[in-house]
């Protein structure tokens, strides 16, 4: 059975670990609202907006530990805090829409806080750093201190390492044709080079802009392996919004000079990108 979850679940948050068997899918989005219950959020399947989440295939005994961590009864589903139904979901990384099963909220909500944007890691590191600069991922263009600094001034930090679980791809549609980079669902051992900065969130809302979000991209919140400590650290990103893919293609040169150039600047083998030379 294919899993959506959307809340202490994720990978980073308290209960990641009840997920450590399961195969880890991907990014997706439902259809609904997500509110802030305190220790955990809730999802109602009401209202036009949408909920960023994980799927994992989990195996019977896994489902069942989860349907007691969400407080689902099978034998008595109109009494138990969350009821586990069927929604479709959009995988982020393809666009490809899957029927899934997922933990609804179910009590009454009144008076609860939304959360606007749908997403519960972002939620709780917006929350953690009101004011304060928090970390952003970049794996493109702005992987280039210089071209980061032109856009929104500079950091306050900068840490290089990985994005577990992702490739590098070419397949995010281009305002004048062509492609921009995106990050690809990739398997235990693939890992997409990053640079992790530090910046404030008004530095964050001008990006923003920049990379089109959210109707362009997404900017959402995942794990970052830091390569100088091996440690584990949740940052916010940008990714395609799926309704952007197009094929995978190359980039033009200009766009990969930047890739080029943040790559070498950070201590990343560049072998692995496509050669200068490929578009004009």
């Amino acid at each position: 059975m294919v899993i959506f979850v959307y809340g202490t679940l994720l990978r980073g948050l308290l209960r990641a670990h009840s997920l450590v068997t399961a195969d880890f899918l991907g990014l997706a989005r439902v259809q609904g609202t997500l509110y802030n219950l305190g220790a955990y959020p809730g999802l109602s399947e009401h209202g036009q907006g949408s909920v960023i989440g994980e799927l994992y295939r989990v195996d019977t005994p896994t489902l069942a530990q989860l349907d007691r961590i969400e407080g689902f009864r099978s034998s008595d589903p109109e009494g138990s805090l969350y009821q586990r139904r069927a929604m479709a979901a959009c995988m982020i990384s393809s666009g490809e829409t899957l029927t899934v099963e997922t933990y609804v909220y179910h009590q009454d909500l009144p008076g609860v806080a939304r959360i606007t944007h749908g997403d519960y890691r972002r939620h709780l590191l917006e929350a953690q750093h009101e004011s304060e600069p928090r970390w952003l991922l970049a794996y493109g263009s702005n992987m280039t201190t210089t071209r980061l600094a032109e856009r929104v001034g500079w950091p306050h930090a900068a840490r290089a390492g990985y994005i577990p679980h992702a490739k590098l791809v070419f397949n995010k549609r281009a305002s004048k044709g062509g492609v921009y980079a995106n990050l690809a669902l990739g398997d235990r051992t693939d890992a997409c080079p990053a640079v992790a900065y530090r910046l404030t969130p008004d530095q964050i809302e001008d990006l923003d802009r920049y990379e089109g979000v959210p109707s362009h991209y997404l900017r959402t919140a995942i794990p970052f392996q830091c390569r100088d400590t091996d440690e584990t650290l949740l940052a916010q990103v940008y990714l395609a919004d799926p309704a952007q893919l197009v094929e995978p293609a190359l980039p033009v040169d200009a766009y990969l000079r930047h890739l080029r150039h943040g790559y070498a600047e950070h201590g990343f083998d560049s072998s692995a990108l496509p050669p200068n030379g490929c578009l004009g």
